[in-house]
């Protein structure tokens, strides 16, 4: 749970320096839906006493040396023109899937689970959004990054879901 809290937290502050540097809403948008993911988390810290490794840090800044050096990597990535941009943003929601996969397996309370569930529900759409919208600028089929091709491609095919309902 606290390094779900770091890493919801990048997203969001990769998505909003995308946002700020590429003028596209998309970005601004998810970023919203990121920090409600990141305040989840930080409920879920809470109720079980455990600390906050995001207390104090601000934007672009982590308590982790991996999400640390991680942010760096796609901030400079992403940087360089909207298509990368949005690449980074599909890259990060797959990065997502699969740790939220591998947290429920780990999680065994169901107050746990029905958050990562809830959390991987929306990094799906986002992951929707974000081929869709390189598609739109490149003319090009989204390529998974991370997770195999026939996931991504099921994702993908299947309908915007509704989460957390």
């Amino acid at each position: 749970m606290v390094f779900m809290r770091e890493e919801e937290k990048l997203a969001r502050d990769i998505y909003l320096k995308m946002h700020e540097q590429h003028e596209l809403a998309l970005f601004a948008n998810i970023a919203v839906a990121e920090q409600n993911h990141s305040d989840a988390m930080l409920r879920l810290l809470t109720l079980y006493r455990l600390p906050d490794p995001a207390a104090g840090n601000l934007a672009g800044e982590f308590s982790s040396d991996e999400l640390q050096s991680l942010y760096d990597v796609l901030l400079a990535a992403g940087s360089r023109d909207v298509a990368s941009g949005v690449k980074v943003g599909a890259l990060i929601e797959e990065v997502d899937i699969e740790d939220g996969t591998a947290a429920i397996g780990d999680a065994a309370k169901p107050d746990i689970d029905a958050v990562y569930e809830s959390l991987m529900c929306g990094s799906r759409n986002h992951l929707r959004s974000f081929a869709t919208t390189l598609e739109t600028l490149t003319g090009q089929k989204y390529a998974a990054q991370v997770l195999p091709q026939a996931t991504v491609d099921g994702i993908l095919a299947a309908p915007v879901e509704r989460c957390g309902k």
